[in-house]
């Protein structure tokens, strides 16, 4: 349907995590099973504050506050 090509450097490195991003990511940080692009999506929107459908920097930095344990 979609020929899936490599995110150029530009892509990768625009400030933002997206769907593709994270559904590209996980594998590679250790997530055995491949997760679906609507997990991916859901996962997205729990932290996605203004609804763009990407976590900026902002986004990424509460999620991480909310992560640690104290």
């Amino acid at each position: 349907m979609f020929d899936e090509k490599e995110p150029s450097l530009e892509e990768e490195r625009d400030g933002f995590i997206d769907i593709a991003e994270l559904h590209r990511v996980l594998p590679k940080l250790g997530f055995q099973e491949v997760m679906a692009l609507d997990m991916c999506r859901q996962m997205i929107a729990a932290y996605d504050e203004n609804g763009d459908g990407r976590i900026d920097f902002d986004e990424f930095v509460k999620f991480m506050e909310s992560s640690l344990i104290c």
